[in-house]
């Protein structure tokens, strides 16, 4: 019922009341018109005066204001009580736009206390008439009776002197199919303030209303006062200490305040709690909910989420809800533990209150939670949109402007990463959001465990924990870094590298403050894959090169712990290192290469030759050893065959000595080594050791020394490294 009614019900009583009981008194005096006028014969000894069918009617200006009939009216002889029997007034208003109506059997006036009383029933129905303000004259009934406003009451009392009309009994309201009703009412005809004193009660449909008490005032503004109200209906539940109803001039409520707390519950498949310190509704001239502004403590509560902010707007469009604006510590909650936080968040809705999209143009942290492995993805921003499905489950984020990342799973390294911008996706199962996959662009950095990765874009697949970094990516670790096309990473375990890789490691000795550019290593390939400690390296050809030493095969392993390498050549593409000395570069081929970087030695097997300056050596095996970069000794072993300028050697091990400049061939059994010189011919023996500073050539037979043999070769002084 609006305020507009709720003041007619006694305002419409009192001025009635008062018509009457001046109307009364003064009878012997006002000339009333009588529908039958005769006066008893013979009267009680305590009444002065008795009239029959009682008529008068109050005019102003050319207008009805209202009439009052009664079947009989008594003028007692004390001069201060009269009273009215079966009496009935019709109030037309100062107007004419009202026609309300005022039954009881008896009306009393009490002059001496001026005061009107009816003890008995009082029953009063209130009727808008607009066509009657366009009438002049006598009133008529409405042409069209609408929604009248009936109220049933007793025990009435108006006071002259106070100008308040009040009862303390039930008053019953009817409307419609509305009906109310309250115990105790006060109507104040010089402020207009209407109060309903106890035990408030309105139901129309499904729909009830329940106050302690209820205050309604015209001045200065048009409003009605709930103390304890709540409202039911089948779907929710409106609850508040007190609820203020606006109204506006056409009786229609415009806005509905609740200064000391709101709170809102609805039932069934989209159960919702909404509370508040305070909150205003605001309504549409249809009555339709059109804006709801909670302040203090919000709290909204769902099966799925709950939100919390300081300060909320709500928005409706034909009772639905359309957007909410959350302010001041925003906090938006799942049931898994997923979450978003910002001081200023957006939020729109689809039908039946679905969420469709939230955004915040303010700094913004977001809360992932995957339920199974339990891996937890913070998300920030200064700015932060999210897209919802139909169903309300959240599938997309896109985040912008200094966007940061940190994850977090059981028995796994913290993973954190910077990007310019970033877009996430997620699946709907069994009503819960799955992270699938992250896309951050723009300066992508990302650290995990001691690994850390930059990019212009990476591609993150939730499923597996692996990012795809591309736009010049590189990964760098505490002793290498590593650059290609692509480079896909999972974890601090494993990270895969294609096209155009670019490897760099140093080994830094303990307490050492720098790394000498001659202690990096170096390697080109066309793919990486880094697995723990281990890089295997693939290419047409790998090319790995530290200070000017040189290592290329078609796959490199390398352990990085042990500082052990390990190639793997093809017949197309050889196992090969070259050794760069004072003297010239030595280079060795063969189709496997072991190369203990620590202890400075290096193994060949298959197919192996050895090219220097001076000649070169093919053996099946060949074994280097170095110190400081520099050959110390080199021993080939199985099927040698030595080439120099001059000079040629077979056997079946082969050893040179940096030291002194010698080399000693020995053969296998009963094939002894030989040496063939163009000068001196074939010398044979089971050892043939020779030096390059002089020239000679020791032959030992069966351990002992059987001859010596000393040579001058012209060309002997001019040749270079073995």
């Amino acid at each position: 019922m609006t305020a507009r009614r709720w003041q007619w019900v006694f305002g419409a009583v009192a001025v009635s009341l008062i018509a009457v009981a001046l109307g009364a008194y003064s009878l012997v005096r006002v000339r009333s018109r009588r529908t039958a006028a005769p006066e008893i014969a013979t009267l009680p000894s305590d009444i002065a005066q008795r009239a029959v069918g009682f008529s008068y009617s109050k005019s102003e200006q050319g207008r009805t204001l209202f009439t009052v009939k009664a079947k009989e009216i008594i003028q007692f002889k004390d001069g201060v009580h009269a009273e009215l029997k079966g009496a009935s007034i019709t109030v037309f208003g100062r107007a004419g736009d009202r026609y309300d109506e005022i039954y009881a059997d008896k009306f009393s006036y009490n002059r001496s206390t001026q005061e009107i009383r009816a003890d008995g029933p009082v029953e009063i129905d209130l009727e808008a008439n607009p066509q009657g303000a366009a009438k002049k004259g006598d009133q008529r009934p409405p042409e069209e009776v609408r929604n009248p406003i009936h109220l049933k009451t007793s025990g009435l009392v108006f006071s002259q002197i106070t100008g308040i009309a009040e009862t303390n009994k039930t008053v019953e309201v009817q409307s419609g199919p509305g009906s109310g009703s309250a115990l105790g009412a006060m109507y104040d005809t010089h402020t207009g303030i209407v109060q309903f004193r106890h035990d408030v009660r309105l139901t129309s449909g499904a729909n009830t209303l329940t106050a302690a008490s209820a205050l309604v005032q015209q001045n200065p503004q048009r409003t009605v006062t709930l103390q304890q109200a709540v409202l039911r209906s089948s779907a929710r539940e409106v609850s508040a200490p007190e609820m203020i109803a606006v109204v506006r001039q056409d009786n229609t409520v415009e806005r509905i305040q609740a200064p000391h707390g709101l709170r809102v519950e609805s039932t069934g498949e989209k159960a919702l709690t909404v509370s508040s310190k305070s909150g205003v509704l605001s309504l549409s001239g249809k009555q339709r909910l059109e804006q709801a502004e909670l302040q203090g403590d919000v709290h909204i509560a769902s099966a799925s989420a709950t939100t919390e902010a300081q300060r909320a707007t709500l928005r409706f469009q034909d009772d639905q809800l359309r957007s909410i604006d959350l302010s001041g510590s925003a906090r938006v909650t799942q049931t898994n533990g997923s979450e978003i936080k910002s001081e200023e968040l957006h939020a729109e809705f689809a039908g039946k209150g679905t969420i469709r999209a939230a955004h915040s143009d303010v700094p913004t942290s977001l809360r992932l939670i995957q339920p199974k492995t339990q891996r937890e993805t913070k998300v920030h921003a200064n700015k932060m949109q999210a897209f919802f499905d139909p169903s309300g489950t959240i599938h997309a984020v896109h985040a912008s402007d200094n966007v940061s990342t940190v994850t977090q799973q059981p028995e796994a390294p913290v993973r954190a990463t910077n990007c310019d911008a970033l877009d996430a996706k997620f699946a709907a199962r069994n009503s819960a959001a799955i992270l699938t996959q992250i896309v951050e662009l723009g300066h992508v950095k990302i650290t995990e465990g001691e690994r850390t990765a930059t990019a212009a874009r990476a591609d993150y697949d939730a499923s597996t924990g692996t990012a795809v970094l591309s736009g010049e990516p590189r990964v760098t670790e505490a002793d290498a870094s590593i650059a290609a096309i692509k480079i896909s990473i999972d974890g601090d375990r494993r990270a895969n590298a294609e096209g155009q890789v670019r490897l760099t490691y140093f080994k830094q000795a303990s307490g050492q403050q720098t790394v000498k550019p001659a202690e990096v290593t170096h390697a080109v390939a066309d793919a990486a894959l880094l697995v723990g400690q281990i890089v295997t390296l693939k290419g047409r050809p790998v090319r790995l090169w530290q200070g000017g030493d040189v290592v290329t095969g078609s796959q490199v392993d390398f352990d990085r712990v042990r500082q052990i390498m390990r190639v793997q050549g093809t017949e197309s593409i050889p196992a090969t290192a070259e050794f760069v000395q004072a003297g010239g570069a030595i280079i060795v081929t063969s189709r496997q290469l072991t190369y203990e970087q620590g202890q400075g030695r290096a193994e060949f097997a298959g197919a192996v030759k050895a090219r220097g300056t001076e000649g070169s050596i093919t053996s099946d095996k060949m074994e280097v050893a170095m110190q400081r970069n520099q050959v110390q000794q080199i021993t080939a072993i199985g099927s040698v065959n030595l080439r120099q300028a001059g000079r040629s050697g077979v056997g079946d091990k082969l050893v040179y000595d940096s030291r002194n400049e010698s080399y000693r061939l020995t053969g296998s059994g009963d094939a002894r080594p030989s040496i063939f010189d163009a000068e001196l011919g074939t010398i044979t023996g089971d050892s043939l050791t020779w030096y390059r500073h002089d020239d000679r050539v020791l032959v030992e037979s069966q351990g002992n020394r059987t001859l010596t043999r000393t040579y001058v070769d012209a060309n002997s002084r001019n040749r270079g490294h073995w």
